[in-house]
């Protein structure tokens, strides 16, 4: 969808998903990843919608955190 979809409420929803999927989903992070969805959330940060935007900077900002918490580390 975020490939191939110019709808900015239908990139926010898919990058909602996104984030939740890692979010609630232990190993989604890597699935994610391993699809080219990070790399689709850092293209959204340059979309001229503020809302996309935000939606994909929260997107991208979950696995990080994830990340952190793997390796035992507080934030």
């Amino acid at each position: 969808m975020l490939d191939k979809s110019n709808d900015s409420l239908i990139l926010c929803v898919s990058a909602h998903d996104i984030r939740e999927f890692v979010r609630y989903y232990p190993r989604g992070k890597m699935q994610v990843e391993q699809l080219g969805g990070k790399e689709a959330m850092m293209r959204l940060l340059t979309v001229k919608d503020p809302n996309v935007r935000y939606h994909a900077l929260l997107a991208a900002q979950k696995p990080m955190i994830n990340h952190w918490r793997d390796l035992g580390l507080e934030i």
